[in-house]
């Protein structure tokens, strides 16, 4: 098995040059972001690919926002006092795509 690979940002910039040069095999996003949000992200990456897993992690989210965020295409939401999901929450993105 490789070794994964992380590419790390926090802003809209870095995020547009990340998926020029690092195609992911999943997406995992904050909700909130400095002046970027995850519905954000998701809408980037939508425009450039319609499979690509993306996971929305978030402290907090109203049921209508995670409705909301599932509707926009993301694949699921984990909420960060329940991280022991996300292994699940990739492998079932994964089996979907």
């Amino acid at each position: 098995m490789n070794e994964p690979e992380f590419y790390c940002t926090n802003n809209r910039g870095g995020y547009l040059e990340g998926l020029d040069w690092f195609v992911p095999d999943v997406v995992l996003s904050d909700n909130c972001l400095p002046q970027f949000t995850a519905v954000d992200a998701l809408s980037i990456l939508r425009s450039r690919s319609k499979d690509t897993p993306f996971i929305l992690l978030t402290g907090a989210v109203s049921e209508k926002v995670a409705i909301d965020i599932i509707e926009k295409g993301a694949t699921d939401f984990i909420l960060k006092d329940r991280m022991a999901r996300l292994p699940m929450a990739i492998e079932a993105a994964y089996k979907q795509k």
